[in-house]
């Protein structure tokens, strides 16, 4: 599918789309320079999210599910949730920074049915298990390790990562190590966007709900974050 302004586009559309990504929570284990989720500590419901993988089953011819959150490791009934998606005969990935993926935890992943796993390891975290960093190229060893660690689970692993504007000239050297690499065979590329600048315009615009703070919630508990104030995005 070719339009005017989207050159490409990925040819799915209505119910064909194969894929959908469920939130399992608010919440990470570490801090990432684009992300804001380290702040809250929001759980959602487990009947919540079986709500949630049912609508998207019902509505849409779903090959794949991808976990994220937050953190979904930090949710106490991931196995469940997996499990519930894996009984349903879809593909179940997830999404994960891969701090807490110790090989008890993976084996009940694995068993629950899980597929596959991006961990989300860049320069820009501000991780426990690894100190501050200059470059992507340093990150590699330990990225290396908890891959090892997924699939020596029997399960499958990728590598997530957020490609800051100053770390555009360190991708080649990714890719080199990705295609290297015993344990990674999968990458996803997001790119950060700054929002520092349309914050600005927004707020000139007087487009921003001051009463919304980091401890704001909806009816069901949900935080409403940064970008819940910004009345004219959302």
């Amino acid at each position: 599918m070719k339009t005017k302004n989207n050159p490409i586009v990925l040819p799915y559309e209505g119910k064909n789309v194969p894929h959908i990504l469920i939130e399992v929570n608010q919440t990470c284990n570490i801090q990432c320079k684009a992300c804001y989720k380290h702040k809250y500590k929001y759980q959602k419901p487990l009947d919540l999210i079986k709500q949630e993988i049912d609508l998207a089953v019902s509505a849409r011819d779903i090959h794949i599910i991808t976990i994220a959150g937050g953190e979904p490791t930090m949710h106490p009934q991931l196995p469940e949730v997996i499990r519930y998606i894996s009984q349903k005969g879809k593909l179940v990935q997830m999404l994960s920074n891969g701090y807490d993926l110790k090989d008890e935890i993976l084996t009940k992943y694995k068993e629950a049915g899980l597929h596959k796993i991006y961990i989300h390891i860049d320069s820009m975290q501000n991780r426990p298990d690894h100190g501050k960093v200059s470059s992507e190229l340093e990150m590699n060893s330990l990225r290396e390790k908890i891959a090892k660690k997924i699939t020596r689970n029997g399960i499958y692993c990728g590598l997530s990562l957020t490609l800051y504007p100053e770390r555009f000239h360190e991708l080649p050297s990714i890719m080199e190590f990705l295609m290297n690499s015993k344990h990674i065979k999968w990458l996803l590329v997001t790119c950060c966007r700054d929002f520092d600048r349309i914050t600005k315009a927004i707020k000139n615009l007087g487009a921003i709900d001051e009463h919304i703070t980091p401890e704001s919630t909806n009816e069901a508990g949900m935080p409403l974050n940064e970008f819940h104030r910004y009345k004219i995005l959302l």
